[in-house]
């Protein structure tokens, strides 16, 4: 049981604190990283080969694992941040009945919550007149009571929720500290990674499967099959997300000179890019449209189609692929 004493104590002013701190050196984190990424990508442009395709992979892989790092980081400042806002509000609304309305009524409160309220002198002939005062005297006891144990009830409950889930961040954060190249998979998720088990097929089993996952868990399924974007089940943003992530690897690839890609190479782009339909944000579709002889990417209904394999920012989906990848390559299928 939660007491007024024990909520006093509290300070969730400190978690909001930490938890901008803790912004601030994931920031600083964030950008060196993406630093890292750019530095990559200028000193692959004049490595061919299966030598520079593996080092790609590896660079993904890298990039792969701090971005996890950082949103668990992440994580962890959004539960403190909430976490502390609620604490705070619920301390906050709790003292100010314990200090100010309880003393103002000239009442009484335990460490539980327990109210007092004071007794009315029995003087003078009418009896009827005292029980009745006396009555609302106890009911306004019993009203604040009321309030003040559900605030110790909601703090209580806000500091076990938030107990497990800074534990489960730190349990994540500590995984890393073991293993910084892996995140923590779980055993279903790693059962299909070695190829014993498949994802679901309908649908919706997938959809529930999915917002079960860690984003590190999300990005190793993505790694074992690169058009995991492709399937239906998977959120819009998740499914756009994964898809450029694809459309890059692609293009990287194409443009180390993996022998895939023979035939073609990454060149830059000078083929038409036309569109069938309105533009929308999400990348839904990506990979070979049948019988187009081209690549596709599938804007949610809409199909934009570049002929030749042909991207570029300069095309007439402009507006519709800015943002899928940071330069425009040309290879053929």
């Amino acid at each position: 049981m939660t007491t007024i004493s024990h909520v006093r104590g509290c300070n969730p002013q400190s978690m909001l604190d930490f938890a901008q701190d803790l912004t601030t050196k994931n920031n600083e984190f964030t950008v060196a990283v993406d630093q890292m990424a750019g530095d990559v990508d200028i000193a692959m442009d004049s490595w061919q080969g299966k030598g520079a395709a593996a080092a790609a992979e590896r660079a993904l892989a890298h990039k792969l694992s701090a971005n996890h790092l950082s949103e668990t980081v992440v994580s962890l400042i959004d539960h403190t941040n909430a976490f502390g806002t609620e604490l705070s509000t619920h301390r906050t609304s709790l003292l100010d009945i314990v200090d100010r309305e309880v003393k103002q009524a000239g009442m009484t409160v335990d460490d539980s919550g327990n109210v007092t309220a004071p007794k009315v002198p029995q003087g003078g002939p009418d009896s009827a007149t005292w029980r009745l005062l006396q009555q609302s005297i106890d009911g306004r006891a019993a009203s604040m009571q009321s309030r003040i144990k559900a605030l110790l009830t909601k703090f209580g409950d806000a500091e076990t929720k938030a107990a497990q889930a800074i534990a489960g961040d730190m349990r994540l954060l500590s995984g890393y500290e073991k293993s910084p190249d892996k995140a923590p998979i779980g055993p279903r998720v790693q059962s299909i990674l070695d190829g014993k088990t498949l994802l679901p097929t309908d649908p919706k089993q997938l959809h529930d499967f999915w917002q079960t996952l860690t984003p590190a868990e999300k990005d190793a399924l993505w790694q074992h099959d690169k058009n995991i974007g492709n399937l239906d089940g998977l959120p819009a943003a998740d499914r756009d997300h994964y898809n450029r992530m694809n459309l890059d690897y692609q293009l990287s690839r194409a443009q180390a000179g993996d022998p895939k890609y023979q035939g073609g190479g990454a060149r830059r782009p000078g083929g038409e890019i036309r569109c069938r339909g309105p533009a929308f944000p999400f990348l839904l579709q990506f990979g070979a449209l049948p019988g187009e002889g081209a690549h596709g990417c599938h804007l949610a209904n809409p199909i934009v189609v570049v002929s030749s394999v042909s991207l570029s920012h300069d095309g007439v989906c402009r507006g519709a692929l800015r943002g899928f990848y940071r330069d425009g390559f040309r290879f053929t299928s």
